[in-house]
């Protein structure tokens, strides 16, 4: 007689190695730490886009601030005499905030100007660069607005006020210039070139850095580097430089659109934005550190009227 076996159960299928989890960890952690260093870079660059974004807006909103307060009407401004008694009169006048007013102090074909206590600032004393007002008009932006922190986690912030004024904290500053097509802009009826330097957290003691630029778009600096600062960090897309311009006895503007820094070599190549006859010509240049934007516009001077006054 013969007895039925049962069927033998099929084998065991092995496992997971402690090799194979090592590995797959391994994997997981590469593509994670590649991950987590895309991190900080997407970060800086999402910054760099605000601070242009911003410097373009607050550029275009100098233009309209310096005619809306009056910095094109010649009757409306002071301009400070030149240092040089005899000497002529520079064709571009500077309107800033910071009272070392570091663009005249490097040229002598600019030179500081300010309001006059007319118009909406009837109730101001002449307008020196140094007052409360120039601050609020020329060296803060209007990026940041300053606000109470509320007494509650459910209040809301109330608006702070700095000397009376509604205040503005912003990272961005600017700096205006008008200069004049044949001397200084001080008739009514003539085309000037109105430019408004941004700044990006600009440090007022920082002079401009003097350099030498040549037909090949190589900068050299010639002045002594800023305490803390590298040519790198001076040098970057947006900067700002002015340059002279003898035909006018002014100064004049551009952006760089890119610079490669020697960091041995000490020097730079640039390129600048816009057009090809807008790049200042081999020369002596000034850096004006910290700039990150520029917007610039020809306009005709206003004469006097009962509404300016």
């Amino acid at each position: 007689m013969q007895v039925a076996r049962l069927p033998l159960s099929s084998p065991r299928r092995a496992g997971i190695t402690l090799m194979e989890v090592l590995v797959s960890i391994g994997i997981l952690a590469i593509g994670l730490t590649s991950v987590m260093s895309l991190m900080p870079a997407g970060k800086s660059e999402a910054g760099k886009a605000l601070i242009y974004d911003r410097a373009a807006a607050v550029a275009m909103n100098g233009l309209a601030d310096a005619v809306v307060y009056g910095l094109t009407r010649p009757a409306s401004v002071i301009v400070a005499p030149p240092a040089i008694a005899g000497t002529p009169a520079a064709a571009t006048i500077v309107f800033d905030g910071d009272p070392t007013n570091p663009i005249p102090a490097v040229s002598a074909m600019a030179t500081s100007a300010a309001l006059k206590s007319r118009g909406v600032l009837a109730s101001v004393s002449d307008l020196t660069p140094a007052s409360a007002v120039a601050q609020r008009l020329f060296m803060q932006g209007r990026d940041d607005v300053v606000f109470n922190p509320p007494a509650t986690a459910d209040a809301v912030p109330s608006n702070g006020f700095i000397n009376g004024i509604r205040g503005f904290d912003g990272r961005m500053t600017s700096v205006i210039a008008l200069t004049g097509t044949d001397g200084p802009p001080n008739t009514a009826g003539e085309f000037a070139t109105l430019s408004v330097i941004t700044f990006y957290n600009r440090e007022t003691s920082t002079p401009p850095l003097r350099a030498s630029l040549s037909v090949a778009g190589l900068v050299t600096p010639i002045s002594a580097m800023p305490s803390g600062r590298t040519l790198k960090s001076v040098l970057r897309p947006g900067t700002v430089v002015c340059y002279e311009d003898a035909a006018i006895d002014g100064l004049r503007f551009a952006q760089l659109a890119m610079a490669a820094v020697d960091t041995q070599a000490g020097d730079a190549f640039v390129t600048f934005a816009g057009r090809a006859n807008t790049a200042p010509p081999p020369a002596t240049i000034y850096i004006l550190v910290d700039s990150v934007g520029l917007a610039e516009k020809t306009v005709s001077l206003e004469g006097p009227s009962s509404y300016a006054q």
